[in-house]
């Protein structure tokens, strides 16, 4: 049987730190889901949204299962842009554990591969082949 719902997750702080360059003049909300070898939860309730701090990233508290059933924890992100559009929630992390209770939204999690901002293109070298 997949675990419980979740409880929402909490932005409980704002870190001094270069927060995802896709923060920047957005508003954030957290959702998490708990998952076992059984399948994941139903989604959380959302955080509720909170306008990001310039030079600040979010310090998350993520729930645990207090029943114990989940393995890892999939955390999920929505933002709402500057136009006021809310965007479709994505999920951009996961705890493989059901004990750590500290996230940080930050760009360790572009070096991680969560995130799908573009990479730069690297120009190839020209190939030749030879005929012989």
């Amino acid at each position: 049987m997949p675990p419980k719902q979740p409880a929402a997750p909490t932005i409980s702080t704002w870190l001094k730190q270069t927060p995802d360059p896709d923060l920047q003049g957005k508003q954030v909300q957290y959702l998490v889901e708990f998952v076992n070898i059984n399948g994941p939860s139903t989604i959380s309730p959302g955080s509720g949204f909170a306008a990001i701090l310039a030079g600040k990233a979010p310090q998350v508290f993520i729930p645990t299962d207090p029943d114990g059933a989940a393995t890892k924890r999939n955390i999920y992100r929505q933002l709402i842009d500057s136009s006021g559009t809310t965007q479709n929630r994505e999920k951009v992390d996961i705890l493989n554990n059901n004990t750590t209770q500290v996230w940080v939204d930050g760009a360790n999690l572009l070096k991680r591969g969560f995130l799908k901002h573009p990479q730069p293109r690297v120009p190839r070298s020209p190939h030749r082949h030879s005929r012989l």
